[in-house]
């Protein structure tokens, strides 16, 4: 019996070796981890992979065959004869030393032998999205409201970009531009999935970040910094590709000690956690890079006490959900159902969970910079949320100010104090940060639109907004600001994506409710985006939209805005909404249910 046993732990380990080594070989080739130059990746994928249900089948596998070798005799057949051979190679000693030193030891190894090391000069970085963070409820940056007290002091020491630009008005096509640098209708991480009652094909299902892309945190690991990721957002975990380079990574919204009554994506339980990690990697001695996607001020917004009711003096209990924000969208809701009154409320209370925010946050981010002061630190958030300016609630609907303007500040030990007054993009983010810390991408990876923050001089920079690809609404928008103008064009779904912009109809707003329009407007004046210029400056609008047509071509000469080809090529995730659905459901992100 014991040799039965041996055999059948002979049959996990190779199995479990063959797997492992096959899943990081098809990992590495996705992600181009070799012809980036990150072939150290693959040592480092394969030393952390554990593929235990395939390892435990090829156990059953062996053990059956084990069995059926002790009862073989001499007489039997040579297959039979042959299993019993098998079954006394594997049993033997060596053989299950060698099968543990390869499947355990040989990767390990082979990741330490290989693994680079960080520049003497290199810095490590801390990265806080907050979710869901309008640049106008800021303090900072002119917000009433005391709703950031903490950080307003702690900014002081950082520079301060005073209008940035996020790529788009919700989590994931704004979140993936920040880690790869590129623009939305490049990376392809644009829509959720979405089903239709009668099953119709959708031009696109539940995109995910490709693996072809590179992400910031797969060129600092691929360099030998130890990097990790922390999120609390459905849309930013690695069933959407978004662990791209993370060594280690923790889903909040999955957690095993999250309840009804208790949420371990809260900020005051997350930001621990991330502190634990950063100690033990400098205790280690080597190069940290994390990533933290905070989610308290999106909806709903229930900030704990005592923050609750510090705002909030209505006295009513109104709530902003995914619910009530598809009810808006399909017209269920309209302006006699949410009057000032409801939108005071939410506005209230959507302050509570900043205030609620930047009581954790802002303790935590100058403890690492006092213990860790070789550290590169960035605050910055995906997008803001609208509350009826231009008639929508939530977010993702739109590219207004209120969705794309967010608050960026950064600190390093190699800058002044500063606040920068031009227009910047998120897409400048990536560049700034990777000559901060002290390293380089790869040659072979693709090139930016943005550019460092370093290296700005006084003027607006171009910046190019996109949402839309999953019908909800059923229409794209794109814009292209210089600063002082801002073009917004809203176009109708088309499967095919295939006519050209020329022979796409420019309609004015006031001519037509549904269908494809431009507008445009002068921020220099009307910062809000409340009077559309359209129809006195038809030509300064086009010329907005060619600049950023011109842009995009610059990369891709075939790619149109939204590209369904490109997208595919790139890689989807499709057929499925995926293990998350549910929480997607509850923060308006994903059709469970035919409508």
């Amino acid at each position: 019996m014991l040799r039965v046993l041996l055999a059948t732990l002979a049959g996990f380990l190779f199995t479990m070796f063959a797997i492992c080594a096959a899943y990081t070989w098809q990992e590495s080739k996705a992600q181009l981890w070799g012809e980036l130059g990150y072939g150290w990746l693959s040592f480092d994928a394969w030393a952390r992979a554990w593929e235990v249900k395939e390892a435990f089948a090829g156990a059953i596998l062996t053990f059956g065959l084990a069995i059926i070798a002790e009862f073989t005799t001499k007489r039997a057949s040579p297959v039979l004869r042959l299993i019993g051979w098998g079954e006394r190679f594997a049993a033997h000693p060596a053989t299950v030393g060698m099968l543990l030193a390869l499947t355990f030891g040989l990767p390990r190894l082979a990741a330490n032998i290989s693994k680079p090391t960080p520049p003497a000069e290199a810095k490590n970085l801390l990265y806080v999205m907050v979710d869901t963070w309008r640049a106008d409820h800021v303090g900072w940056l002119g917000y009433e409201r005391p709703v950031t007290p903490k950080l307003d002091q702690l900014v002081r020491s950082g520079v301060v970009c005073e209008r940035a630009i996020s790529a788009s008005g919700w989590t994931k096509p704004s979140v993936a531009t920040q880690l790869t640098g590129l623009l939305p209708s490049i990376h392809g991480a644009v829509s959720q999935p979405v089903r239709r009652p009668d099953g119709s094909q959708v031009p696109v299902n539940g995109t995910m970040l490709p693996p072809g892309v590179t992400t910031w945190i797969e060129t600092l690991r691929g360099r030998g910094w130890e990097t990790a990721m922390f999120s609390a957002n459905p849309n930013i975990l690695p069933s959407h590709g978004f662990d791209q380079g993370a060594s280690h990574f923790v889903d909040y919204v999955n957690h095993p000690e999250n309840t009804d009554g208790f949420d371990h994506g809260r900020a005051e339980h997350m930001l621990p956690d991330v502190r634990e990690w950063i100690d033990a990697q400098a205790t280690e001695g080597g190069r940290f890079a994390a990533y933290v996607h905070l989610m308290d001020p999106h909806y709903p917004f229930v900030a704990p006490a005592p923050f609750k009711g510090t705002f909030d003096k209505t006295g009513l209990d109104f709530q902003l959900d995914g619910i009530i924000c598809g009810q808006w969208v399909n017209g269920e809701l309209n302006r006699d159902d949410i009057g000032e009154r409801e939108l005071e409320r939410i506005k209230a209370i959507y302050d509570e969970e900043i205030l609620y925010t930047d009581y954790y946050l802002a303790p935590f981010i100058k403890g690492i910079q006092r213990d860790y002061p070789d550290t590169v630190v960035v605050l910055i958030s995906d997008h803001g949320e609208e509350f009826l300016e231009h008639g929508q609630l939530g977010h993702g609907q739109s590219v207004y100010a209120e969705l794309v303007n967010v608050p960026l500040v950064i600190w390093a030990p190699q800058l002044e104090p500063d606040r920068i007054p031009w227009q910047v993009r998120s897409l400048d983010v990536l560049p700034t940060l990777i000559e901060l810390v002290g390293t380089i991408r790869s040659e072979k990876d693709l090139p930016l639109l943005g550019s460092s923050l370093l290296d700005i001089e006084d003027g607006h920079r171009l910046a190019l907004m996109e949402s839309g690809g999953d019908e909800r609404p059923p229409w794209h928008w794109r814009s292209v600001s210089d600063g002082e103008y801002k073009m917004i064009q809203r176009l109708e779904n088309r499967p095919d994506m295939t006519e050209t912009q020329d022979q796409i109809p420019v309609l004015d707003p006031r001519e037509t409710e549904n269908g494809n329009y431009m507008l445009l407007y002068q921020l220099s004046t009307d910062r809000a985006e409340t009077t559309d210029l359209f129809e006195l400056d038809k030509t300064r609008a086009r010329r907005l939209r060619s600049l950023g047509e011109d842009q995009i071509r610059s990369l891709h000469t075939q790619l149109d805005w939204f590209g369904t080809e490109h997208i595919y090529k790139l890689g989807t995730k499709s057929g499925g909404l995926g293990a998350d659905a549910d929480q997607l459901a509850k923060l308006g992100y994903a059709d469970l249910e035919d409508q």
